[in-house]
């Protein structure tokens, strides 16, 4: 079975938005040489972004499926599962409630736009936490987004698998260090294409442009820093990769619809 049902279905409540870090082994059990954690019933359908780590679930009834780096998984209600951290890791997860009965079994996909996922996550995550007016409502969006994304990502032209592993392990290079200096031309050199060719291949396996993704990750970073810490936002721009304080400002704000300082001041109140 596939995804193609989520586009019908009707959300009658969100049960959580939660970050999941590293190290959070709560309830889990060393059995077998193995680290487990054992759900007799799920009460509610669930959406997992993972960012890093490995783990395995095994629903009752189904086939196992593996949740790797950048994958999306759908955890299904009512079915007693158990989940193995293979390698510790986090993760995103939204849970949620449906009007009836869904069918799916549970699966695991590897969108083409991870950076697209990690922003739905992250806007409901901060909706969830600052529960501002409107927050369900942003959340309910998102959400829509989300199984709109998932059948354009199942019915999506994959490319042979050799430029996707090209393309694979240049982003995971580009997001271990988002601010080092990038020219397109270079990275199509880089996997041995033309630069039309690669700008045309990378738009096909991620949906955006590589500078629109490599543009995300510096945000990504940026929001981090200006919520994390109190560097000045000259300091922020260079760090993330930009040529000064306006271009980044300028930047920013065509992106977020919200300056930096502002963004700053919103989510350290």
């Amino acid at each position: 079975m596939t995804a193609e049902n989520m586009c019908s279905w009707r959300v009658t409540e969100i049960d959580m938005v939660v970050f999941v870090r590293k190290g959070n082994d709560s309830g889990f059990m060393r059995i077998g040489g193995k680290t487990l954690k054992t759900f007799e019933d799920r009460r509610y359908h669930g959406l997992v972004l993972k960012t890093d780590g490995i783990s395995s679930y095994a629903f009752r009834g189904f086939d196992p499926v593996r949740s790797l780096p950048g994958s999306v998984t759908y955890l299904p209600q009512g079915y007693p599962y158990t989940v193995e951290s293979v390698e510790p890791g986090s993760c995103y997860c939204v849970n949620f409630r449906i009007d009836g009965a869904a069918s799916l079994p549970p699966f695991t996909v590897m969108p083409r736009n991870t950076a697209q996922w990690l922003g739905y996550f992250t806007e409901m995550l901060d909706c969830w936490v600052y529960q501002r007016p409107g927050f369900r409502a942003r959340i309910l969006a998102r959400l829509y987004d989300m199984f709109a994304t998932l059948e354009e990502d199942r019915t999506a032209k994959y490319l042979p698998s050799h430029q996707k592993s090209q393309l694979r392990s240049l982003t995971e290079r580009i997001s271990a260090d988002p601010a080092q200096p990038l020219q397109i031309s270079a990275l199509a050199r880089e996997c041995g294409m033309s630069e039309t060719y690669f700008r045309r291949l990378f738009h096909e396996a991620y949906g955006v442009s590589p500078k629109q993704y490599i543009q995300g990750l510096r945000f990504r970073l940026a929001k981090s820093m200006l919520t994390g810490t109190d560097r000045p936002i000259a300091d922020i721009a260079r760090e993330c990769g930009f040529e000064n304080i306006c271009t980044f400002s300028r930047a920013f704000h065509t992106s977020e619809h919200i300056s930096p300082t502002e963004y700053r001041l919103l989510h350290t109140e």
